[in-house]
């Protein structure tokens, strides 16, 4: 049995969040979604094939190593994928994002961890430098959600990568970079 992109793409996404979940659990938890969607689709998801499901995703799929941290002011270290960052910039309003961000990050983590904060990842700091513009970081919830997004847009490419999908996944159609936009254009909305 076949099941439409909706429900594969919820299998997925189960997956996704609980890689240990058994099928008859992912069955359970895709078969509620869908029961909650505005138009349902009729469709009802069975254990046996969201097995079958989870095995071709399960073969598919790679795990990437950790992504290494870049330290304030160093060089990335060499990395297994290609990174836009080579080192810590240079350029001075790329200076202020990352300072503030890291400031940021080093503020949440100590209240968890004191001590704990080392750095953030290189590929998580490839992207906030790239989605930068779309925040304010003069309040503090634009910096929050700011490293948000970066952790979100690095974790869809690691999955990305590690099924060995094209990148491009992440275009102006993905969720996340709707949701981007959403946020930058919340003070235009007339509501």
């Amino acid at each position: 049995m076949a099941y439409s992109k909706l429900a594969e793409g919820l299998i997925e996404d189960e997956w996704r969040d609980d890689k240990s979940a058994t099928a008859k659990l992912i069955t359970e938890r895709v078969n509620l979604r869908l029961a909650g969607q505005e138009k349902p689709t009729g469709e009802r998801v069975v254990e046996r094939t969201v097995s079958g499901y989870l095995a071709k995703i399960r073969k598919r799929f790679q795990e990437l190593d950790r992504d290494p941290i870049l330290p304030m002011w160093q060089k990335a270290p060499k990395t297994g994928y290609r990174s836009n960052l080579a080192s810590w910039p240079s350029d001075p309003d790329k200076i202020k994002t990352l300072t503030v961000l890291y400031d940021e990050a080093m503020f949440i983590i100590s209240e968890l961890s004191p001590d704990a904060f080392v750095g953030l990842p290189d590929r998580m700091v490839k992207w906030a430098l790239g989605i930068s513009g779309f925040f304010d970081h003069e309040h503090r919830l634009d910096r929050l959600m700011h490293l948000w997004f970066a952790i979100a847009f690095s974790a869809e490419e690691r999955f990305l990568i590690g099924m060995k999908r094209d990148v491009s996944e992440l275009g102006i159609q993905s969720g996340y970079t709707r949701a981007v936009m959403s946020w930058y254009q919340r003070h235009t909305d007339p509501g």
